[in-house]
């Protein structure tokens, strides 16, 4: 609510005193104190958040505030579930199991069911701006007194003055067609609060609409930021989240930009004039809404390529897939086995094997049949146990130099003689 009245007291904050010669430029106090209402708000709110929310981390990378999140001294510790390796976020509350790699991963809407609800709003405002334009030109063709028909299409409004003598409608002109609803200052207060009211509302829908939109493009951050893994360069620890948005992040923005300023000129308010309305530039505003909702949905549908698993900016299925801390991480193919396993490293690794099973990691663990041995860890430190080692038919019990061995939610290293 405080966003709304921030947006719609901007429009009125700078105007122009018709009443004066010298057209002198005047700030507006109303419009003004409802700025600062809407800021108090908003100020007011996220103090509350602050105050009220434990925050593991400023940073808005998922890697940094998963690692915070898997800190022992965290209150609300996130555990590391064993054998998930090829398990993506569509699979979370799965049991763990083995699984063939895939070539290409769902999409984000069928993991973030919300998307379904964002995307729907924002057709819908499509749909509402093509009836809004709709219904505002078939009040002025069919004569309504207080619409002006124009031959003008052009982008921006133009405002000739010349009239028409062939005219169909009660007013035609060579400039933009323009319906005036005509809550103006003569009215007094009721009109000037009315028309605020009015633009709050057409305000309050578009701006919703635009920052849903937010929430598609989190969820693209979010997966990029995770499958830099798959890449050459890998992770980055020097994350710079303005850096780091990718071109569909900014075609997101640029399409916010653009959509405010076309609804900016579809709708507008006078002193003397009082509120008019667009046709031409309403239409303008419906296209950008059209070609908005339909960006938006190719982004929701768009299914990355590639083995591995989807997280979509989810927590537990990032820190599932992570077995190993780097500032820079790479992700693929770690060891062959009954099943293969997958997970991280400081050094670039092949893919995944899409033909094999990918598993639990067989590590430290030899399954031939033979005699099991049990190798005491003595040094210091531990949280386990014993590892079991296999023998080989014939032979002594064999150990390795390096095994690596589970410590709590990780693997360590530890070296045996």
């Amino acid at each position: 609510m405080e966003l709304r009245a921030c947006h719609c007291s901007k429009r009125r904050l700078r105007g122009t005193n018709p009443l004066e010669a010298n057209k002198t430029v005047h700030i507006s106090g109303m419009a003004l104190l409802f700025l600062g209402i809407g800021l108090l708000g908003q100020a007011a709110i996220t103090t509350w958040a602050l105050k009220a929310t434990p925050i593991p981390t400023w940073s808005t990378n998922p890697l940094d505030l998963v690692y915070a999140l898997s800190d022992t001294t965290n209150p609300r510790q996130l555990q590391r579930r064993r054998g998930r390796c090829m398990m993506s976020v569509h699979q979370c509350n799965d049991p763990a199991d083995t699984f063939y790699p895939l070539r290409r991963q769902q999409p984000p809407i069928t993991a973030h069911p919300e998307e379904i609800w964002i995307l729907g709003f924002i057709w819908l405002l499509f749909l509402l701006a093509a009836l809004w334009g709709g219904i505002i030109q078939t009040m002025i063709a069919k004569g309504n007194k207080h619409g002006i028909l124009g031959q003008s299409w052009a982008l921006l409004p133009q405002f000739s003055g010349r009239s028409l003598n062939d005219c169909s409608a009660a007013r035609c002109t060579d400039g933009t067609s323009v319906l005036n609803i005509s809550w103006t200052s003569r009215r007094g207060q009721a009109g000037m609060v009315g028309t605020i009211f009015l633009i709050c509302a057409f305000q309050a829908v578009v701006t919703l609409s635009l920052h849903c939109d937010e929430l598609l493009a989190d969820v693209l951050q979010d997966k990029y930021v995770f499958r830099a893994v798959v890449i050459a360069k890998g992770t980055d620890a020097r994350y710079n989240s303005l850096k780091a948005d990718t071109w569909r992040n900014r075609v997101l923005a640029v399409f916010k930009i653009v959509t405010h300023w076309i609804f900016g000129l579809s709708i507008n308010v006078g002193y003397l004039l009082g509120v008019n309305m667009y046709p031409p530039q309403i239409f303008y505003f419906a296209v950008v809404m059209f070609v908005f909702a339909s960006y938006a949905t190719f982004l929701s549908l768009e299914k990355p390529v590639g083995a591995l698993p989807a997280t979509y900016g989810h927590l537990q299925t990032i820190l599932d897939l992570i077995d190993v801390w780097e500032d820079r991480m790479f992700w693929g193919h770690k060891e062959s086995g009954s099943p293969n396993y997958a997970g991280t490293s400081h050094t670039r690794l092949q893919m995944p094997h899409y033909n094999e099973l990918y598993g639990e990691r067989q590590t430290g663990e030899w399954s031939n049949g033979m005699e099991q041995f049990e190798v005491q860890d003595n040094l210091q430190g531990a949280s386990f146990k014993s590892v079991r080692i296999q023998s080989q038919e014939d032979e002594t019990p064999l150990l390795p130099t390096n095994l690596l061995v589970p410590d709590g939610s990780h693997y360590i290293t530890r070296t045996y003689s």
